[in-house]
């Protein structure tokens, strides 16, 4: 178990709960290409019941997969759970983002 001081969050400090929605840079840290207005508007307001009911569309869908390829080829990220090596889901890409959208 990691102690506090180590433990990466999962969103960036930079997002505060009650930032004001109207400011832009309330959402510096959010992937423009994967957000929509409306739902940034949902944040901002609230969502109906206070719960997000399908984001795993937003999560497969192919734009969010690449973007967050892209980050962990520019960081040289570590193999994931699976084993597969940042080196060798380079030379099969397209048919790694396929499998995970499809997923």
């Amino acid at each position: 178990m990691q102690s506090k001081e180590t433990r990466v969050p999962s969103v960036p400090e930079t997002a505060k709960q009650g930032a004001d929605p109207d400011d832009p840079s309330t959402w510096s840290w959010v992937e423009a290409s994967i957000w929509t207005e409306r739902m940034l508007a949902a944040l901002g307001d609230g969502v109906k019941g206070g719960k997000w009911f399908s984001l795993m569309d937003k999560v497969y869908a192919r734009r969010t997969l690449e973007a967050a390829w892209k980050r962990v080829a520019a960081n040289r990220g570590a193999a994931g759970v699976d084993g597969v090596s940042v080196e060798r889901f380079k030379a099969r890409e397209g048919h790694y983002l396929e499998e995970l959208e499809a997923a």
